[in-house]
């Protein structure tokens, strides 16, 4: 009759039985959730707000430079919608917007960068829930809401995408303060009050990013701007004057891609006192 071998239960085997156990655990978690460190962590990690992300030459993360939307590999199927967020009716709507090409592309694109604008015009002020604000030191100043959606088509190589978005205001400031002008820009605003922008949960950095993932709500997104932008002293500087968003999105470990951005602008409108007409200043 055979002998039955005796199994070792020693404390050291448990030991060994249960760090296996963990391991295999923490390594299975991290590969499930390898997206969402991505996206969280480049919002609420406060030394990540230095990366930029819509840098496409020399900024590597998760171990890949980012890709400029131009050279998506999922074309354009992943993209940013706009609603006019109406607070009175508590209801949302989608907004129209201009496509432009910007020659600002970065290495590796075609050289051309696609970008959506979104002309603010001063007179939607009701219809996009802005309203001027209630104290004396910002009575000159409208808010406007809006939801910025992720709009991703249904494909088995996007089932798990996290995104973040980031909000630049233009113009960019330089070290100093002072704002960097565009080439041809006739501003001489001379640090005159611009725009101001935030996002309104899920934020961090400055309110400037926030992050979310495919099928979610979206984002609440609140622009600010003085009255005063839409003065005819400035009709001739309609494209300084406006905020940039972007998105920056990935599946699991590949690398982040851009979606083309989108641009606010102030509409303003240029009045032609010799000829009696109105001519807008796009």
């Amino acid at each position: 009759m055979k002998k039955i071998r005796s199994i070792n239960t020693s404390p050291y085997t448990y030991c060994i039985i249960f760090l296996q156990l963990w391991l295999t655990i923490t390594i299975t978690l991290t590969l499930l959730k390898p997206v969402d460190s991505f996206a969280s962590w480049f919002v609420t990690t406060r030394s990540s707000c230095w990366v930029d992300v819509r840098d496409t030459t020399e900024e590597v993360i998760m171990h890949n430079l980012i890709v400029p939307a131009t050279n998506s590999p999922h074309g354009d199927h992943v993209q940013i919608e706009v609603f006019a967020f109406d607070r009175v009716k508590n209801t949302v709507y989608p907004i129209d917007t201009v496509m432009e090409l910007d020659g600002s592309a970065g290495a590796g694109s075609n050289g051309k960068k696609r970008q959506s604008v979104i002309y603010i015009k001063q007179d939607d002020a009701v219809a996009t829930a802005a309203t001027t604000e209630g104290n004396e030191e910002d009575s000159d100043v409208l808010t406007f809401e809006y939801l910025l959606k992720l709009k991703v088509e249904d494909s088995a190589g996007l089932s798990n995408l996290e995104y973040i978005m980031d909000a630049k205001i233009l113009p960019e400031k330089d070290d100093e303060g002072e704002d960097i002008e565009k080439e041809g820009s006739t501003n001489e605003s001379g640090g005159e009050a611009g725009m101001n922008a935030e996002f309104l949960h899920k934020q961090g950095c400055e309110n400037l990013r926030a992050f979310g993932k495919k099928g979610d709500n979206g984002l609440f997104f609140k622009i600010r701007l003085p009255t005063s932008i839409y003065s005819n002293d400035n009709a001739d500087d309609s494209n300084v004057h406006g905020v940039d968003v972007v998105a920056a999105w990935a599946c699991g470990h590949e690398a982040v891609t851009l979606t083309h951005s989108i641009e606010f602008r102030p509409l303003i409108v240029r009045n032609d006192t010799c000829s009696s007409t109105t001519t807008s200043s796009i």
